[in-house]
């Protein structure tokens, strides 16, 4: 073994092998690693390189055997992006192996074509194809997690996806708790096939483990489908039958740029950020009367803010997606919930009065009376701008204009006077911030 391969080695290494053998290194002694070992060559005996040669070979092995446990416990794992990153890993080369005279030539246009090709094989259709797992139902990379399709009854130890407390709504194939999105129908008939990730096939394959994959649906992972009862109800439904209101919900609405199309096709962007807020604890336990259900409407203003960013009266309609209340929706939901989720909702009353104070299909009055109007349109810019300074040609604020915020003047929608101008071709839309303020 040449001085080059003992760089590995650190100083303090040095010193210590050569102490330890009988060569005391003078303090007039290079610092330098490639000088000490230059030094050393020069004025110690060979029994001395011999000691040091044969510690940089065992510290060489320990460190190749560490990458190789690495590797086998990110395969054990199931994380392949991980061990194709250590199998691809190759230690820097000494700067004398570098041809020097190269540097800074261009590529041949065989090294640019290999570029190209490598780069498409990376982000092309392929490459970035996602499916879902079976076994554990998540959305997962072909390439990336190394997802394979495998017949269900060439599946490794597949009695361990059979479902320990069997559910009605289970989807069961061949008796297996598997998501249907990541199943196959298989030509032959009754025959299936699964898409199954790599971190599902390992613990699968793991003999010493009787126990199904840790992420998989039977391991007591599967929560079913959300009915449609539930998952269509709005904002505002969803707090009327709710058992705990721990936040406190502001929402800012704000004209769209470069919109002028129908408001039923009416696009949202939605931000958010989290801020603590006192919420006033006595007034929401007030209007919660026991076990009686749905609350009562007037809740709702003291859990949300509503304030519309903008010039001109806004239109009622363009606030029903995201506020409206349907009275039998709401009715629906409760009488759901009793029957399905008896732990929560078992001792719950329906109450006909308080169903009789919410709207048929309409945004409650108590909503509509806590909306506001801000007249200062620029502080959506001002919030949304980045770290960057915008060096462009900045309009300075008239003097002595006042912007306030004022109690928002609802209108229908054939009387709405914002016009074209005044929104920049943004009739019709309206982005909103979501900001979650925590008790």
């Amino acid at each position: 073994m040449s001085s080059i391969d003992l760089l590995a080695l650190t100083l303090s290494e040095i010193r210590t092998t050569a102490r330890q053998k009988g060569f005391a290194i003078p303090r007039s002694a290079p610092t330098r690693k490639e000088d000490l070992l230059l030094y050393i060559s020069q004025h110690a005996s060979a029994n001395i390189m011999s000691a040091l040669t044969d510690f940089a070979r065992e510290k060489e092995g320990r460190r190749l055997e560490g990458q190789r446990r690495s590797r086998q416990e990110e395969v054990g794992q199931g994380r392949p992006a991980v061990r194709r990153r250590l199998e691809e890993f190759r230690p820097v080369k000494p700067r004398h192996a570098y041809d020097q005279s190269k540097y800074l030539d261009l590529p041949t246009a065989d090294e640019v074509k290999a570029c190209y090709r490598h780069f498409y094989e990376a982000t092309c259709n392929n490459a970035l194809k996602m499916v879902v797992c079976a076994v554990c139902a998540r959305e997962v990379g072909v390439q990336e997690d190394n997802v394979i399709v495998l017949p269900l009854r060439d599946l490794p130890n597949a009695h361990r996806l059979v479902p320990r407390l069997p559910h009605r709504a289970h989807h069961l194939f061949e008796g297996k708790l598997l998501e249907p999105a990541g199943v196959q129908v298989d030509d032959e008939p009754g025959r299936y096939k699964v898409n199954i990730c790599c971190q599902c096939r390992s613990s699968l394959e793991n003999e010493k483990c009787n126990l199904p994959p840790a992420i998989s649906l039977a391991n007591d992972m599967w929560i079913g489908r959300i009915p449609e009862v539930l998952s269509s109800l709005t904002f505002p439904e969803q707090l009327l039958i709710s058992h705990l209101y721990p936040r406190v919900y502001v929402f800012k609405l704000y004209p769209k740029k470069g919109f002028g199309g129908d408001p039923s096709k009416l696009q949202k962007g939605m931000r958010g950020t989290v801020s603590t807020f006192q919420l006033d604890m006595q007034g929401i336990t007030s209007m919660l009367e026991g076990n009686l259900m749905p609350r009562r409407p007037a809740l709702l203003a003291s859990i949300i803010s509503v304030t519309y960013i903008g010039l001109g009266r806004l239109p009622k309609q363009w606030l029903r997606h995201l506020f409206r209340v349907r009275r039998s929706c709401v009715l629906s939901a409760l009488e759901w919930l009793k029957e399905n989720n008896a732990k929560y909702y078992g001792q719950v009353t329906i109450d006909e009065s308080c169903l009789r104070c919410l709207p048929e299909d309409d945004i409650p009055v108590e909503l509509l009376s806590i909306v506001r109007q801000s007249t200062d349109v620029q502080v959506v810019d001002q919030e949304s701008e980045g770290y960057v300074p915008d060096h462009g040609d900045v309009e300075d604020d008239v003097p002595g204009e006042e912007k306030h915020e004022t109690i928002m003047e609802l209108c229908d929608e054939n009387d709405s006077d914002i016009s074209e101008e005044e929104h920049m071709g943004q009739e019709g839309e309206f982005s909103y911030v979501m900001l979650t303020l925590c008790s």
